[in-house]
Formats: structure tokens, sequence, C-alpha cells
């Protein structure tokens, strides 16, 4: 047996319930935050992630784990990797235009469906994974069933209520290095600014916010709003002015300040 082969064996589960068809099938690991996120992060620190959480008692260190599951079967998996090939591609050529003084982005030909099949589909994984990193999102059952059927279907029926926005972290003080802030992913975590209420989640320099509260005329009109449009319009936003953001900061600091930062055996 080659490698290959053992890897595959490794990486399947006997046969269960895929959360997606929920067809018995055997499950394969499965990535909450796309992987191919996690594989550009890691080739700046020799095949490691740097990674952390909030609590003050642990350390921030090098890690190989790029928080998987076993949630899908290989015909789901590629269900969603359709979305994710398609715009990760399209944010990363976005993310390149947004040089110094550039406030906002236009995408043409947006596909409102595909786009927001891909965000809804991280959300959705995140509330279903058993993994304690993501165990602050928590939907209601008839929400999670209404995403599900609607990913399974390949579409947006907005039942589920859940709107998102999406804006571009920079840095006008330049005081990060030029794709600082593509290096850096967290999972969900709550927030509540201006009137909304949901979770926000940072990867590949941007930052998303999944809407929970009630998505009025006047939320819709928000810069960033994911509408149903021609163009989607992704703005920039100074990554001080994003509280989460600034908070993972001060955790990382403190790391530091305590010694609890370890990479290769240093702090």
């Amino acid at each position: 047996m080659n490698e290959t082969l053992l890897e595959q064996k490794a990486d399947a589960k006997p046969t269960t319930q895929c959360a997606l068809c929920r067809e018995y099938r055997k499950l394969s690991k499965s990535h909450v935050i796309p992987n191919s996120y996690f594989r550009a992060m890691k080739r700046s620190f020799n095949g490691k992630l740097v990674a952390m959480d909030s609590s003050p008692n642990t350390t921030a260190s090098l890690s190989q784990d790029s928080l998987d599951d076993y949630l899908l079967c290989s015909k789901c998996e590629g269900h969603f990797g359709k979305w994710e090939t398609l715009w990760i591609r399209r944010l990363r050529q976005a993310s390149k235009l947004f040089a110094k003084d550039i406030d906002e982005v236009p995408l043409s030909s947006f596909e409102y469906e595909t786009f927001r099949c891909f965000l809804l589909s991280i959300i959705w994984r995140a509330a279903v994974c058993a993994r304690a990193e993501f165990s602050l999102v928590k939907l209601p059952d008839d929400v999670l069933e209404s995403l599900r059927a609607d990913l399974h279907a390949g579409k947006v029926s907005e039942a589920a209520g859940i709107g998102n926005r999406i804006r571009k972290l920079v840095d006008p003080s330049e005081f990060l290095k030029h794709g600082d802030l593509e290096q850096f992913a967290a999972t969900p975590m709550t927030f509540s600014s201006g009137g909304l209420v949901g979770y926000q989640l940072f990867f590949g320099g941007y930052v998303v916010d999944f809407i929970t509260s009630k998505i009025t005329r006047r939320v819709s009109r928000i810069r960033g709003f994911v509408r149903d449009e021609p163009t989607l319009r992704i703005p920039a936003v100074p990554c001080m002015q994003v509280k989460n953001f600034v908070r993972i900061g001060m955790h990382m600091i403190d790391k530091h300040v305590q010694g609890k930062a370890t990479f290769g055996g240093k702090t």
C-alpha cells in the first residue's frame, strides 16, 4: 500500500451519517475554514501555523492543526469545494487591488448565490462541528436545518435569516508588512456593533460578519452588506477599528509579555 493510500485510510472514519446529505457513508476530514488559507499560512512558518486561544493560561505555539473534523462524505466535500475554489480565487484577486488609499474594490459579474453559499457553508460547519474551538457558534435547530437543506440544494432561500457583510482589513499606519493581514485567521467570535448582532470571522485578510439580528432595510444598505446585485462592493476597514481584531492582538501581546508565546522553543 503506497503512502497516498495510507493517508486516505487514516483520514477516513467508519461509515456514519454525513452532516449535509444525511446518507450513511465514510466521512473524511472537513475544514470549517477552507484549508487553502491554512496552507498559505503554513508556508510562512516552515509548514506550521502559529496557534493561540484567548485563555490567559495557555501558550501560543506552532501547530499543524488546521481545525478539521469528520463532518462530510466525499461527495458533499466536493459540493462545497466548487464554491470554495471560485471564491477563494476571486477574493485573493480582489485583495491585491487594495493598495494604499483604495477605499473600496468592486467585484463585477457577481454571483450572489454561490458567494452566499460559500459563506453560509462556513458558519453552518462551525455550528455543527464538534470541536471546542467552534463552541461559541450556536444557531437554533430550525436555522441549522434550513441552512443544511439550502446548502445541500445549492441555493439560498433566505429562510435562515442570516445576513453577511464583508470588509477588507487594511493598515493605514503601514506598521504591518504587506501581506501580514492575509496570514491571519480566527475561529468565529460573537460581535455586537451598531445594532448588529451575530458572529465575526477573519480569514485571508477579510473580516466577514454573519448577522443574526433582524435584517432591516437600513441593515441591508450598510457598506459591505452582501446583496443580490450585479456588483459586490467590498469596502476597506482599518484593522484597528475592528474590536475583535484588536482584542486578539492584545491576547497575543499579553502572551509575549508573560513568556507564553513559544515558537521553536523561543519566546
